[in-house]
């Protein structure tokens, strides 16, 4: 049995609703690091498979693990928030419970964030994979993206008109995590937190393939496409409300650049290229968003239902987008 050390460098929060059928083979992925001065932080989001069973076996068997059962489902977002809350270490990284991590994976983001005080974010190149472990696309890095780079408004420019959530399963300095809104109850924010830490400082990509994102049918993007059900996925509270995802997502960009310690003119090169971001790609999803909420909020006032939960959205997400 591994002693659990004093002060962890690094924090790790799986977040899970049941994952029995993967779950095993993440928690021992991230057993097997060869780097071993961590903490494992597992946020049950009351699941109603063998998920605590098989936590709770591990919690045994390694004093890293720290196993806790919340007493009803929050939704995805305050699970995952609810994880780093708990988080001791200088670095942090979230975990799902259907991927999984090469063993120098820690290692390695480590070393990249030890010898650059400038970089926030360490990720590995990705590999995606299916059911079965095998191989399902062949792209792995970023290195088209100028997330290393120096210059703030290129980071910013690049995460909104090219955005990949995989850095999101990278190390991050806890420091610099502390500052943002963490991941927020709408859909697609951790593309907003990613752009909020690229406010920051430098993302610096490992060139090892050490990431398996598993692709599977039951994938939220997947199981929830209804974008109502979806919003209740990241946040229970939000089941049968009318939301505004898009309208959210570029209302909280706005807010980032307001708050960030950004020279002036970096400022207004982000506030630029978010203006012509919204006018050119989003302005047919923003004007949907109004249009059909405006609709649904008529049909509820004719029919008395303002308020009412929408069928079918209970808390019965899973926790993996």
């Amino acid at each position: 049995m591994s002693s659990a050390p004093p002060t962890p460098r690094v924090s790790i929060a799986l977040s899970v609703y049941n994952g029995e059928n993967y779950l095993t083979e993440a928690i021992e992925s991230i057993l097997a690091q060869t780097f071993e001065a961590f903490e494992l932080i597992i946020s049950d989001n009351a699941s109603t498979d063998g998920t605590a069973a098989i936590c709770r076996k591990y919690a045994r068997q390694d004093a890293r693990i720290r196993y806790f059962r919340q007493p009803r489902n929050l939704g995805a977002a305050p699970n995952y928030n609810w994880g780093f809350a708990q988080a001791q270490g200088d670095f942090f990284k979230w975990a799902a419970h259907d991927d999984y991590i090469a063993p120098t994976f820690v290692e390695r983001c480590v070393a990249v964030l030890d010898a650059d005080a400038e970089a926030v974010l360490a990720y590995p190149m990705t590999v995606r994979v299916g059911d079965d472990g095998e191989e399902v696309f062949k792209e792995y890095g970023l290195q088209h993206m100028r997330l290393d780079g120096p210059v703030v408004h290129h980071r910013f420019f690049d995460l909104l008109y090219h955005p990949h959530r995989d850095p999101i399963f990278g190390l991050i300095r806890s420091s610099a995590l502390r500052h943002t809104s963490l991941i927020q109850n709408f859909a697609d924010s951790d593309g907003n937190l990613l752009a909020e830490l690229s406010l920051q400082g430098r993302f610096v990509e490992v060139p090892e393939k050490l990431f398996y994102w598993r692709q599977h049918p039951d994938r939220s993007i997947r199981k929830y496409p209804d974008a109502r059900k979806r919003a209740a996925w990241f946040d229970t509270s939000m089941a049968g409300k009318l939301h505004f995802p898009a309208w959210r997502a570029l209302r909280e960009y706005a807010v980032s650049l307001s708050k960030a310690p950004l020279r002036s003119s970096e400022r207004l090169w982000c506030y630029l290229y978010l203006m012509r971001w919204a006018v050119q790609y989003r302005w047919r999803v923003l004007a949907g968003e109004l249009r059909h909420n405006t609709a649904d909020y008529l049909r509820r006032i004719r029919l008395g239902r303002y308020g009412q939960r929408a069928p079918g959205s209970a808390a019965d997400f899973s926790m993996r987008g």
